[in-house]
């Protein structure tokens, strides 16, 4: 922090410091670049919380540099307190089992102080306790102690709640009973003008709503664009079960965890991108009918419940609008390969609108090639397919065969009877597994079906189908010099554009480059 004394009107400019020198509208600029106004506001638990552990002496954190540039002098005060832009961020970070009366104290003076100065300007807020996260988005069980710290915080949640008509961004962890019958008049259900809110639940773990998930009641939210709820699961609506469905028309991204329950899948409109992450839950009977166009389910570790949550997951759903569906997991096992329950997402996919379905992505799942080919033969519109898998252990994913490549040739025999023509309209396919350039270098087979296949959409033979414009691979080596690479560019020219990917690339894996 630069400091500097208090200045006098009389004193010549040439003898200030450099800083002081500067007019007071580029202070300004600059102090609101000091508060990050500028920048994205979130939840920093996947980088912090591993570095902080329980012991640590950090109690509490809170933005303080509006503040702090506030006490440099008088003339960085009097401009800080003219522009309550500069107060409209507050972010309380800390671990709950450190938070005591006295420092809760203060976190509510300086958050009343925010809110204050600040005036009417919208709310960019963060509340986020570390220890309320787990590592693998499970539900984290706190104490009855911890739970006995949480509620010494509400007043702090309550100084918030009274400024809702303000909010715009808030990532904010609560305790369920925030929702609870003591406290049902706290959380506001009026957001007017509310763009993002991500919501985490913590609780414990004989608490009633275990059984019984509580209610996050909205009554009007016509801007949110984006809404995130993790943790303990929750029913999101605008009351009860017999209440009228809650309408949210601007609502583009939607990502919940826990229960799958008539009242959340109703949020979703046309316009939204439905996430559904680790469902451990079902309330009501199934299918009921989702309006989301795009859905993307994480699946949970492949264990038991793993099976048993996807086939409910697919048994529960219906989307009539549904254009992008992608499902992964993140964590793959060594399983056997009738993990995956393919005869339920066939379901699903038949009683949803398969025939509008352009992107799919099947990422680190127990699967085989001929499954996966079934599945493909309900999906006539596809244009984008991501396939493959993150990690080295060949047990995992779909082990791509000579026939797998061969049933997506595009090939006219003597009589001119066409082999195949599955995904016709295929503009973009991702392809990874293991070490894709070392396997087929090393199964001749196997690259002259993959040659073939990738040659045959170069240009299509077959009438009314589209070229294969881009292809994203796997290459554990460097696969730009590798013989397989060679003869793909002596074979295609620029007819394809072709991308090899590493382990340290793999994230853009089911990241569209043809829109």
């Amino acid at each position: 922090m630069i400091s500097c004394s208090e200045s006098t009107t009389s004193q010549n400019a040439t003898s200030l410091p450099p800083i002081q020198s500067l007019p007071a509208e580029i202070l300004d600029d600059l102090f609101c670049i000091c508060c990050d106004l500028s920048l994205p506001i979130g939840f920093d638990f996947s980088s912090t919380y591993r570095q902080l552990s329980p012991s640590s002496d950090s109690s509490e954190s809170i933005q303080l540099t509006a503040l702090a540039l506030n006490h440099v002098c008088t003339r960085w005060r009097d401009i800080t307190l003219a522009n309550p832009k500069l107060w409209s961020r507050v972010e309380i970070r800390g671990l709950l089992e450190k938070l005591t009366n006295d420092n809760v104290d203060s976190i509510l003076l300086l958050t009343k102080l925010y809110l204050d100065r600040s005036e009417q300007r919208e709310l960019d807020i963060v509340v986020e306790f570390w220890d309320t996260f787990y590592a693998e988005d499970e539900p984290l069980e706190i104490s009855e102690a911890l739970y006995s710290q949480a509620r010494t915080f509400l007043p702090v949640y309550k100084a918030f709640f009274d400024e809702a008509h303000r909010w715009r961004n808030v990532f904010i962890c609560v305790c369920r009973e925030i929702f609870g019958p003591n406290h049902y008049d706290t959380w506001p259900e009026r957001l007017p003008i509310l763009r993002h809110l991500s919501i985490h639940v913590y609780g414990q773990s004989h608490d009633v709503s275990r059984l019984t998930p509580p209610w996050l009641t909205i009554i009007d939210a016509p801007f949110l664009d984006t809404l995130i709820h993790t943790g303990h699961r929750l029913c999101i609506g605008s009351g009860t079960s017999t209440d009228p469905p809650l309408s949210l028309p601007g609502l583009t991204s939607f990502q919940f965890t826990g229960s799958l329950n008539n009242s959340n899948l109703r949020l979703a409109s046309p316009k939204t991108c439905l996430t559904l992450r680790n469902i451990s839950g079902f309330a009501g009977s199934g299918p009921i009918t989702c309006l989301a166009n795009a859905l993307h389910i994480v699946a949970p570790p492949e264990t038991t419940y793993y099976e048993w949550s996807l086939s409910n997951t697919f048994d529960f759903l219906k989307l009539p609008n549904l254009s992008q569906f992608s499902i992964v997991s993140p964590h793959p096992t060594k399983t056997g390969r009738e993990a995956f329950p393919v005869e339920e997402l066939k379901s699903f996919l038949l009683r949803s609108s398969r025939v509008l379905i352009t992107h799919f992505t099947m990422l680190d799942l127990t699967i085989s090639d001929e499954e996966v080919l079934s599945i493909l033969t309900l999906l006539p519109s596809l244009s984008h397919l991501a396939i493959g898998v993150r990690t080295y252990d060949v047990l995992v994913g779909p082990i791509f065969s000579q026939t797998f490549f061969r049933r997506l040739t595009y090939y006219s025999n003597q009589q001119g009877d066409v082999y195949s023509n599955r995904l016709a309209h295929l503009v973009e396919f991702h392809l990874g597994w293991v070490h894709l350039d070392a396997i087929v270098d090393d199964n001749p087979k196997v690259k002259i079906a993959f040659l073939d296949m990738v040659a045959s959409r170069s240009h299509p033979v077959l009438e009314g189908c589209s070229p294969l414009k881009h292809a994203y691979l796997r290459g554990y080596r460097s696969a730009e010099d590798s013989t397989f690479t060679q003869q793909l560019r002596e074979l295609l020219g620029d007819a394809i554009k072709i991308d090899w990917m590493s382990r340290a690339d793999w994230s853009g894996f089911g990241e569209w480059r043809i829109v």
